[in-house]
């Protein structure tokens, strides 16, 4: 091998997004879909979701906005004819909400399975290589789960958004992005890594503003709740982002779903 072909293999090596070095001034060189939010999407890595990689999104109650936050980048992915799919998630996808987000349901796809062949389903869903993204729910799940669903991501280059209960914030996770829903007031505000942590807020506006239950009730009590969280205000915080120092040295984005 020659000098060049050795360079040129290191440097192969190190674009790796698995690979960060605290001393490079360079931003690490990571694969990423828009998420739709021009700002967002200049505080992350890459610009966007993390391809080929999970992402975890934890929350307090549901429909706080955790489809919603997704929705520009699921609509993309179907636009280019790669699957969507949803793994046993614990209400029925509302379809007519989910065209309205411009996702071509003919790529959107939902697998029924019970609470224990839920991770082992997204896991081969990821592995085909024929999905866009991959949507699972898992309440209950140890370290070993997620890594096989991180290196499933990895090997089917897939993106891989896993929810999660707020409660599993304090655990350790191989996600490559981790982000945190919290229920406040009337509007919603996204918290990313920035390096000016001063910096005023800023607002967004979502492409497509309004409130939309992205799941079928099944019950009076589950309309009820939709209704009342829609007017919620939630603050999205970023516990991990791979190639931030510090992501809690963070900007404060306010963003209406």
């Amino acid at each position: 091998m020659t000098i060049a072909t050795n360079t040129a293999a290191l440097d192969a090596v190190l674009k790796h997004p698995g690979i960060w070095r605290r001393s490079a001034a360079a931003k690490p060189h990571v694969r990423a879909l828009p998420t739709g939010l021009s700002e967002l999407d200049a505080l992350l890595p890459g610009g966007g979701w993390p391809c080929g990689a999970l992402t975890e999104i934890l929350f307090e109650y549901d429909g706080l906005g955790e489809l919603a936050l997704l929705m520009p980048a699921l609509a993309e992915l179907t636009q280019r004819r790669q699957r969507v799919v949803f793994v046993a998630p614990p209400y029925i996808p509302y379809a007519p909400a989910l065209d309205a987000y411009g996702l071509d349901l003919n790529y959107v796809v939902q697998l029924e399975t019970t609470a224990a062949e839920g991770a082992w389903s997204a896991e081969q869903c990821l592995r085909s290589g024929s999905c866009g993204a991959v949507l699972g729910w898992l309440h209950e799940g140890d370290y070993t789960q997620l890594r096989r669903l991180q290196l499933a991501a990895e090997s089917g280059d897939a993106l891989a958004f896993l929810f999660r209960p707020a409660q599993a914030a304090g655990k350790s996770s191989p996600a490559a992005l981790r982000l945190q829903l919290h229920v406040e007031d009337d509007e919603a505000s996204i918290r990313a890594p920035t390096q000016q942590p001063n910096r005023a807020a800023r607002d967004l506006q979502s492409p497509q503003s309004g409130s939309f239950d992205f799941t079928q009730s099944r019950s009076p009590d589950r309309r009820a709740m939709s209704d009342r969280i829609g007017t919620a205000r939630v603050d999205i915080e970023i516990l991990k982002c791979r190639g931030i120092l510090d992501p809690r040295s963070s900007t404060r984005l306010r963003w209406r779903a």
